[in-house]
């Protein structure tokens, strides 16, 4: 799946074009495992990690010509709310009941928006954004971002519950 369909995304971005990889279906389907938030025997595997390691590949190879920044964010769309999986009081405000997640508002904070530009680029409007230099500071954001996901049992899955890191 990568090499079909992530890498020649990755290649893109090093021409100026933005690209968005989204899993979306039925709790138990592998979504987690397909895009690699999850920590097996103490590594990433999926397409997350493999980007990342693409990226900072293509980055060590042009950096005597470009100088480069890069920015990550991580968000989390569930039940139609968006939560900053970055913002560190964003796991520790989070509310449960009866295995679901509930809507939190933290005072003096306003929920995270998706925006669009006039010039047609997609903002996370009151999300946490973390400058990275190295693969490493990269893939702390991925754990700490995997660890704050919200998780909750159901009929399909019951072996899944909520994890408040």
């Amino acid at each position: 799946m990568y090499e079909e369909c992530v890498s020649p995304l990755v290649d893109g971005l090093f021409q100026g074009y933005n690209a968005t990889v989204l899993a979306y279906g039925q709790t138990g389907s592998g979504k987690t495992y397909t895009m690699g938030t999850s920590l097996k025997d103490g590594c990433h595997t999926g397409l997350i990690p493999k980007v990342m390691d693409a990226l900072f590949s293509k980055i060590e190879t042009l950096k005597h010509d470009i100088e480069f920044q890069l920015h990550v964010s991580f968000i989390e769309i569930h039940k139609e709310e968006v939560r900053d999986l970055l913002d560190p009081s964003s796991a520790s405000k989070l509310e449960t009941g009866n295995g679901h997640a509930g809507k939190v508002t933290i005072p003096g904070k306003p929920p995270i928006q998706i925006r669009e530009t006039s010039d047609g680029v997609i903002t996370l409007a009151g999300s946490t954004e973390r400058s990275v230099k190295a693969l490493k500071e990269m893939a702390n954001c991925l754990e700490q971002g995997s660890l704050c996901r919200a998780t909750g049992s159901t009929n399909m899955n019951n072996q899944s519950r909520l994890v408040l890191q």
